[in-house]
């Protein structure tokens, strides 16, 4: 064996990849019609099935699409994940291909890194001496390659500096909802009403839902039907291009439902049917959230208390009654308290009112002491804690036996 024939089989055997084998015939020798044969058993270990250009191209869009959040530094998987936490509902197919190609890299990872990865050195010397190719190959391709970093960290560049995005809007948003601070996330709706990631249902129906608190907490009235009827808008809006979203029928149903006030008999009515079809999405679409079951049941309480008159007119409008009984609105509300123990002082606080009316009073005692011995943190705590102040009255006189002492010290 010649000297160069051992340098180039020292070289192959340093730079080779340990998963690259040559197919051998059964003398032991290559056969010439197999030379150039090689099979990456790396490769398919790590992706048994082929993948299908239609899903890697869902995966490239998913990649691209800033809606879900900047995709630097984070797995595919933790970015689809963060984008359900926020309610931005990622293309379910991509939980798919990551389940199904877990420790494949061009699926859990995004898709420009692995055209960095293709060029690596050792892959392309080891291209250049193993099929004999001239240097010119590895030359050639490194300024690819540098192209493709240079663009990713162009990519990365634009992403970290990038003053707003959607789901940076959305975070903010729902801190500021979630530490009640209605009056700040106004002003910060107000700011940025003219950015265009504002016109967005991602964003709509949580404009309508600080609408909707702030014009609770209002003394003006005028202020208070202005943004009943702003919320009711942005609710719409989301509906248009939103509609597969359980919040968006969830708050588009309750700025309807509050919208009613302003409105005439008649069409308070027509409007009640359609609130109940937006709550019985929500829960269709989210059985898991309890306010939702607490919606339904607060429409059927309703309809069960229609007085008489609104009754004829629903009579005549609709040629039938609104369907709502006290059982019904209870089977509500108990099922959002299965859901979420003590979820809403106003939930407990209707299992109360449901019971009266059902003249189950031992229950409603039951429920009242739970509800009393409730640290109240909110406004509303305290509002519902004056209502059942109210109907401790009524609890107390028709129960079958002598309230303890444990039960009124609270009153």
């Amino acid at each position: 064996m010649s000297k160069s024939t051992k340098r180039q089989r020292k070289l192959e055997d340093m730079f080779a990849d340990s998963s690259t084998k040559k197919i051998k015939g059964n003398d032991g020798n290559t056969p010439d019609s197999n030379k150039q044969t090689v099979v990456h058993t790396t490769r398919a270990a790590s992706t048994v099935k082929k993948i299908a250009e239609d899903d890697l191209e869902i995966l490239r869009q998913f990649d691209l699409d800033m809606s879900f959040g900047p995709c630097t530094g984070i797995s595919r998987f933790d970015r689809y994940e963060r984008a359900v936490r926020h309610e931005l509902d990622p293309p379910v197919r991509v939980l798919e291909l990551i389940n199904l190609y877990p420790n494949d890299r061009q699926i859990t990872h995004r898709y420009l890194w692995r055209l960095i990865q293709s060029f690596n050195k050792r892959t392309v010397f080891h291209q250049v001496v193993h099929h004999r190719k001239p240097l010119l190959t590895l030359t050639a391709v490194l300024p690819l390659w540098l192209k493709v970093k240079a663009a990713t960290q162009t990519e990365d560049a634009n992403e970290s500096n990038r003053p707003k995005n959607l789901s940076a809007i959305v975070q903010q948003l729902d801190a500021m909802f979630d530490k009640e601070e209605y009056q700040k996330a106004y002003e910060y709706i107000e700011q940025n009403k003219n950015n265009e990631l504002f016109h967005n249902h991602y964003i709509y129906w949580r404009v309508a839902r600080i609408f909707y608190k702030l014009s609770l907490v209002t003394k003006d009235k005028q202020l208070k039907k202005k943004l009943v009827e702003e919320g009711y808008e942005q609710a719409k809006l989301a509906l248009n291009s939103g509609n597969h979203i359980y919040s968006v029928h969830k708050w588009y149903g309750i700025l309807l439902n509050e919208r009613c006030q302003y409105i005439s008999t008649d069409e308070q009515i027509r409007s009640a049917y359609e609130v109940l079809d937006h709550f019985e999405e929500a829960v269709r679409l989210n059985p898991q959230d309890p306010t939702c079951y607490y919606l339904l049941g607060s429409w059927y309480w309703e309809v069960s208390q229609l007085s008489g008159w609104k009754r004829r007119i629903a009579k005549m409008i609709y040629g039938e009654l609104p369907k709502g009984t006290v059982h019904d609105a209870l089977t509500k509300f108990l099922l959002a308290e299965q859901i979420s123990p003590g979820f809403y002082s106003k939930n407990l606080l209707m299992l109360i009112k449901c019971y009266i009316e059902l003249n189950a009073k031992p229950a409603a005692a039951e429920f009242a002491k739970v509800l009393l011995s409730r640290e109240r943190k909110t406004q509303e705590d305290e509002e519902v804690h004056q209502e059942l102040l109210k109907l401790m009255p009524k609890i107390e006189r028709l129960l079958p036996f002598a309230p303890q002492a444990s039960f009124s010290k609270h009153v």
